[in-house]
């Protein structure tokens, strides 16, 4: 909270763990708008709302703020950058608030500003209805804005219909002109946006809240409504995962770059893909004489009330080498899903399988998400087997991280110890985890040197971006309280597995395969035939990380 000199509320920021956890995957780009009054002081509601996997809109914290200035939105973005681990995201939608721009460029100035572009449409018939060509300004300014793939396109007709209608002391044109970097298409879609152009994903999300929160709402029971409202959210991204594994949208044709697509991505991006994939009907494909590596890729357009049909050409740029594929339309760059231009030139080469960094990890149905295992009192799929082991298991390296973070040295230590670890198979492919660490950081990310993980190809490892992992996640204490035996031991479902696992290769390689030790350094424990420790209490982690007898390992 946020209070002015009086100790009078000012500001309130929230975000509760799952929509922490949630912005590691989907917080590279997020919306951000104020349309909606709660509380008695009349504070808008300012939700900050990402795309997950399903292309639904999720909630990755919210404010209410007294004032829509520089200083009070300024506090709400340091607040929620700090909550993210002090990470801004990549790009941000917001209207066209001079108080948001200008504590966008203090507090995120290397995000990426884009402003609602519905905003600015709806205001036309405002702006020019009393016009009397105002159908043929109107048709005119849109064409300009959604028919110029290029910026000179773009230029060239915006200054032809601002000529045409006499129209340059329009001081609104001016100022649209004047910002056209933060909202003309042409300009913005060379960058990552999860397919969003305007901020109606906030607006939406505020319809999830009707019913729970309105004016006379007290902060007390903004809380408590709060978490009722999300329960509906995560029973509709839970419900369609499990629509996702148990089920898949049927191939078209038997092409292998169908399939390719169809094994790893959610029911609703599978359904956009095959948009894209039947598109290719309505286009023709040609090599440019000029050049080797260019394709001509006419388009069937059909537009209008009288459902006019006129071809429109695009340009893709393909390497015959790596099978890479650009189109001047960027759909890939701006929605992250590939066009039916680049389709179309992919099954003229025969190309059956396109490269991995066209394949998003993002929209990928196999990736375990981490805001998925954190244990909510509003979702009752937190409390399942697998969340309790991931909680576990992540109070268990709280362990380490408390020790690595006292010197430099005990940190280079650790990281060297987990290496060994991992290089010689003793924990990490115990678990399941099938590509190491370190090498996934070599593999290439999309757009280049991105920080965010939902960027990376489908193969990429969960929260691991290019150069090393962005955050460190860590829950709450460990529910049991224990060390790492008393953990290990504590599932009922792993009881017949894991002292299999640590019987060959007891912890940090230490082995004793006939007595079953369990290593500790000092006293030793040992497993009798039921897996229960004989012999004194097992060690904890720390105790073992610390014993003299483990100095080397």
């Amino acid at each position: 909270m946020d209070l002015d000199d009086n100790g009078r509320l000012r500001n309130v920021f929230w975000a509760d763990a799952r929509s922490r956890a949630a912005c590691k995957e989907f917080g590279d780009v997020v919306t951000f708008d104020t349309t909606y009054l709660v509380n008695r002081y009349d504070m808008p509601f300012a939700p900050f709302v990402g795309v997950n996997h399903h292309g639904q809109s999720i909630l990755l914290g919210c404010g209410l703020i007294s004032h829509e200035d520089t200083k009070s939105f300024s506090w709400l973005f340091e607040t929620w950058k700090t909550c993210m681990w002090g990470c801004a995201p990549k790009a941000i939608i917001t209207d066209q608030c001079l108080g948001m721009k200008n504590a966008i460029q203090k507090v995120f100035p290397d995000t990426r500003h884009r402003l609602c572009i519905w905003h600015i449409m709806k205001k036309v018939p405002e702006k020019f209805g009393m016009y009397n060509a105002y159908e043929q300004i109107s048709s005119c300014m849109r064409k300009a804005v959604w028919n110029s793939l290029t910026i000179k396109q773009f230029e060239d007709a915006w200054d032809g219909f601002i000529k045409k209608y006499e129209l340059q002391n329009n001081t609104w044109l001016q100022g649209l002109y004047h910002e056209r970097k933060l909202w003309v298409p042409a300009y913005v879609n060379d960058c990552f946006w999860a397919g969003m152009s305007s901020t109606q994903r906030s607006e939406g999300m505020n319809a999830y809240f009707d019913g729970y929160i309105h004016s006379k709402t007290t902060l007390k029971q903004f809380v408590e409504q709060y978490e009722n409202a999300l329960a509906n959210k995560v029973e509709s991204e839970n419900e369609e995962d499990g629509k996702s594994w148990r089920s898949f949208i049927p191939l078209i044709t038997k092409s292998g770059l169908e399939k390719q697509f169809q094994s790893v991505y959610t029911n609703e991006k599978v359904r956009e893909f095959h948009e894209e994939f039947v598109g290719r009907l309505e286009c023709s494909c040609c090599q440019k004489k000029e050049s080797v590596s260019e394709y001509e890729v006419k388009e069937w357009i059909t537009y209008g009330e009288e459902e006019t049909r006129i071809q429109v050409p695009f340009i893709v740029d393909f390497n015959a080498e790596t099978n890479e594929a650009h189109c001047n339309c960027r759909l890939f760059e701006y929605r992250g899903m590939v066009c039916r231009h680049q389709l179309t030139v992919w099954s003229q080469m025969g190309v059956e399988r396109v490269p991995d960094k066209y394949v998003l990890r993002r929209w990928n149905k196999n990736v375990k998400r981490v805001h998925t295992k954190i244990r909510i009192n509003y979702d009752n799929s937190s409390t399942s087997i697998e969340a309790r082991r991931h909680d576990n298991m992540c109070n268990l390296f709280n362990e380490i991280a408390d020790l690595a973070e006292d010197s430099q040295e005990k940190y280079d230590k650790e990281v060297r110890t987990q290496e060994r670890l991992e290089h010689n198979n003793y924990f990490f492919q115990e678990i399941g985890t099938q590509e190491s660490v370190l090498n996934v950081n070599s593999q290439p990310s999309y757009m280049g040197q991105s920080m965010w993980p939902n960027m990376m190809p489908h193969n990429m490892r969960p929260n691991m971006a290019q150069g090393g992992s962005i955050f460190q996640f860590s829950p709450g204490s460990c529910p049991t309280e224990t060390g790492f035996n008393q953990f290990v031991y504590a599932f009922p479902s792993s009881q017949a597995n894991m002292p299999t696992s640590f019987s060959s290769h007891d912890w940090r390689g230490q082995s004793n395969i006939a007595s079953k030790q369990v290593w500790g350094g000092g006293q030793s424990s040992f497993l009798d035939t039921q897996g229960q420790c004989v012999g004194g209490p097992p060690p904890s982690f720390t105790q073992m990380l610390n014993a003299p007898d483990n100095a080397e390992e």
